[in-house]
C-alpha cells in the first residue's frame, strides 16, 4: 500500500513518460479553487527534493494581497444617507 502523504506536501506521481511529477497548491482564486504548480524529476526521490524545496519557497513568497477596491471606499458620497425635505 502506498503511503500516504500529509496535507500541505502536494502530491507525488508518475507520468506515463517516465518522469515523475509532483504537484502543490500555492494559493486560491477569488472563486475559490485552487492554484497548483509542478515540478518533474526523473526519479522519485529527485522529484521529493524539488517538491519540498518548491513548498518552502512558495510558503516565502506568499504576500498578503491588499483587500479589493470597492466603489464605496472610492465615491463615499454616493452612500451617504440624505435628509428628507418636503418641497
Amino acid at each position: 500500500m502506498a503511503k500516504r502523504r500529509a496535507n500541505g506536501e502536494g502530491s507525488i506521481y508518475k507520468r506515463k513518460d517516465g518522469r515523475w511529477e509532483g504537484r502543490y497548491t500555492v494559493g486560491y482564486r477569488e472563486d475559490g479553487k485552487q492554484i497548483f504548480k509542478n515540478v518533474l524529476a526523473k526519479t522519485q526521490a529527485e522529484c521529493k527534493e524539488k517538491l519540498k524545496a518548491a513548498i518552502i519557497a512558495a510558503k516565502e513568497n506568499t504576500e498578503e494581497t491588499p483587500p479589493p477596491t470597492t466603489y464605496a471606499s472610492v465615491h463615499p458620497a454616493c452612500f451617504r444617507p440624505r435628509s428628507m425635505s418636503i418641497l
